[in-house]
């Protein structure tokens, strides 16, 4: 057992991942993280059952919840950008567990000009995620769970878009000390964009498809893993 833990945690190690490839699709705003605690973590929460949960990484997580939490983090980036976070997670006893939560992100005071240059007024654009997760331990160091997330894009006046995606995510506690997590996420989801209330006939649909995410972690805790 300690000889698979220790080639999965050098797996982790040496695995790399390329963020640039995913930085400029759709949905960029909701894969900079969840929290205070998990950015400043670099993330690495997909297996994390202890102290704020955050489903964000992992669905599966709440079902090892011992109890109700709750956290708000709010950001002020430069160039007039903001990144907000709401999220709440609660156990349901026995086995089971739920979590709710929002992501705000969004840019403000953009110069707003015609075609010859003059000043039209100021533009702002907007992305929200709203997400409900639930997990279930099918046996006592097992859990799997799933999440259902709603997007809302408002790129200009009359350009906007809806889509729904989901997070499917498994969680096994290999000791009472360690715990591993795997997530695959934003499966489905993807902004459709219709452009004719602007351009009349000469507008047309385009379709932007949400890469899917996929974690993999492992996570040590020397306090008792709850029961």
């Amino acid at each position: 057992m300690k000889r698979a833990l220790f080639s999965i945690l050098v797996l982790l190690l040496f695995s790399k991942t390329a963020p640039a490839q995913v930085a400029g699709s759709a949905g960029a705003f909701a894969r900079m993280g969840s929290g205070a605690r998990g950015m400043a973590m670099g993330n690495a929460m997909t297996a994390v059952i202890t102290g704020e949960i955050q489903s964000y990484y992992n669905p599966a997580l709440t079902a090892f919840s011992d109890q109700r939490t709750a956290g708000a983090t709010f950001g002020l980036l430069s160039l007039d950008r903001h990144l907000n976070f709401l999220n709440y997670v609660q156990p349901i006893r026995p086995t089971g567990g739920i979590s709710f939560g929002l992501i705000n992100a969004g840019v403000s005071n953009i110069d707003g000009r015609d075609a010859d240059g003059e000043k039209t007024g100021d533009l702002s654009t907007s992305e929200n995620q709203v997400f409900l997760a639930f997990s279930n331990r099918v046996d006592q160091r097992v859990a799997v769970g799933v999440a259902v997330k709603l997007y809302h894009s408002k790129l200009y006046d009359q350009v906007s878009s809806t889509t729904v995606g989901f997070d499917l995510g498994l969680c096994v506690l290999a000791t009472d000390e360690i715990s591993l997590g795997a997530a695959v996420q934003d499966l489905g989801s993807k902004y459709k964009w219709d452009t004719q209330a602007i351009y009349d006939q000469n507008g047309k649909s385009t379709e932007d498809k949400f890469p899917n995410l996929r974690r993999i972690g492992i996570a040590y805790d020397c306090r008792q893993i709850p029961a």
